[in-house]
């Protein structure tokens, strides 16, 4: 229920939606107009603001018609995080310094200005010209569109904060327009082969193989020598692929492993295998059940065999809840994930660009190449949008090729029955004979639709076709098997 008083003029409040709406005027009708919206306030909360903002009015403290320009309503109103991880932050902060550009102290202090970002430009101003500007500039400096798009979905949904909390009243560009004009380069999905797996996790238990790459790769250093006491003592020179401490580096390489085959028989993402706690695990019924941490989706997967025993092999210690920990019993940091992978990359021989986040996408391609329904696939990897799973759509030709044997089937049936004849019934004196192999789609007369819209109810195939045929409708079902017979 919407409730208006007569005493505080241009205040509404709605009960129901818990919304209050203020619209006032300075200096009369012909002055400028202030319009607030603000939402999930109490009635009490909502009288006060009304009285604050009229106040404020009073006393010349409210700039009608002043906007912020995009690096002032981000001081003043950080984006609303939702669920994510650190690594999503970050890369948040990134995009919004991108699309903020230099600041005048920054070029100051020596900085390349950017004419193209939107920092010191008024939010309602940001339109369609300066976003093509932005477009081109960021395409002239090589950024792929897929990159664009992002920063420009970051820069859509500040400024639909901007209309939620009443400072705009809509969009200044057409997202449609925008988002048109900077194609979608879609996502290149990267997977490994059943050999380039076992080679990742086979190469976490070769230790020759490891020194063997320390010898090739070492970059010797300064051998500095030090003598106390008489005694001489060396070090420096980089790691020697003889020597403890390289083996003690392979051991220090190897307490990964089961954290890779996590990653790969899984599905899930990094930080939900490197902050995975062990209520989420149960090794009896071998299954692991998370909420992600990037939609806060739950997903549900059941174990491999292989990952049922690395994660059997753990040492489980009840005063720490995460699975994969070092040896002082944290979580392994980004950094060591990171550099692990590198090396069992370059262990197993595998070259080219091959993230952490593709051993999501192999397992999504074993499981589409193995005959799984995408439905199945896109449970496992916890897809809210099906057309994520789409995309491994491609990776199943045997269901392609099945089909097309169900086209040849189809063909040699037609093929043993060479009297076949495709019959069309059409109002016409005389029917215009056709080649048995070729079938086409006749529309039928008006005149007969209709017939048949207004009296098909209760008439039979036979009788339907007398009526074609001569013109003429029979008097009942009787005469047209009659008819049929003779």
């Amino acid at each position: 229920m919407k409730h208006k008083d007569n005493d505080r003029p241009g205040f509404e409040y709605d009960q129901s939606t818990r919304t209050l709406k203020i619209d006032l005027y300075q200096d009369g009708r012909k002055g400028k107009r202030l319009r607030r919206t603000v939402r999930d306030i109490s009635r009490r909360d909502a009288e006060r603001v009304y009285r604050e903002l009229v106040g404020k009015l009073e006393k010349d403290e409210v700039p009608i018609g002043w906007k912020p320009t995009l690096r002032q309503y981000i001081e003043q109103h950080p984006r609303r995080q939702r669920r994510r991880t650190p690594k999503s932050q970050r890369t948040a902060k990134h995009v919004q310094k991108d699309l903020l550009g230099p600041s005048s102290e920054d070029v100051k202090s020596g900085a390349t200005p950017d004419s193209s970002a939107f920092g010191e430009v008024r939010i309602d101003q940001i339109d369609n010209d300066r976003i093509v500007a932005y477009v081109e500039e960021r395409f002239a400096r090589g950024l792929k569109s897929g990159t664009i798009r992002r920063r420009l979905t970051e820069l859509r949904a500040l400024l639909k904060e901007a209309i939620v909390r009443g400072i705009i009243t809509k969009l200044p560009f057409t997202p449609s327009i925008i988002f048109e004009s900077v194609p979608d380069s879609g996502a290149t999905a990267r997977y490994l082969t059943p050999d380039g797996r076992r080679a990742i996790v086979a190469a976490f238990d070769n230790e020759q193989a490891f020194r063997t790459y320390v010898k090739e790769h070492r970059s010797p250093g300064v051998v500095k020598v030090w003598r106390r006491n008489g005694k001489e003592r060396r070090f420096g020179g980089g790691l020697r692929h003889t020597s403890e401490a390289t083996g003690e580096a392979f051991s220090r390489f190897r307490e990964l492993k089961p954290l890779v085959v996590c990653l790969l028989d899984s599905g899930l993402r990094l930080d939900d295998v490197r902050l995975l706690t062990w209520d989420r695990v149960d090794l009896d019924a071998r299954t692991i059940f998370v909420e992600q941490a990037k939609t806060g989706e739950p997903v549900f997967i059941p174990m491999t065999s292989d990952l049922h025993a690395c994660l059997t092999k753990l040492d489980r210690d009840a005063t720490q809840p995460y699975v994969f920990v070092t040896r002082k019993r944290r979580p392994f940091s980004l950094s060591r994930v990171n550099r692990a992978w590198k090396r069992a990359k370059e262990l197993a021989g595998i070259q080219g660009r091959f993230r952490i986040h593709d051993c999501r996408h192999s397992l999504a391609s074993a499981l589409v190449q193995t005959g799984t329904p995408l439905y199945e696939v896109g449970q496992i990897l916890g897809h809210k949008d099906q057309r994520s799973t789409k995309r491994y759509a491609h990776l199943a030709p045997e269901n392609l090729r099945s089909a097309i044997r169900n086209v040849e089937r189809w063909q040699r049936g037609a093929s043993r029955d060479e009297g076949a004849v495709v019959k069309f019934v059409v109002n016409e004196a005389a029917p215009t004979a056709r080649h048995p192999a070729v079938a086409e789609n006749v529309p039928t007369p008006r005149a007969t639709q209709l017939v048949e819209k207004k009296k098909g109810r209760g008439r039979g195939p036979d009788q339907i076709r007398l009526e074609r045929e001569t013109g003429l409708e029979p008097a009942t079902s009787t005469l047209a098997r009659l008819h049929s017979t003779n």
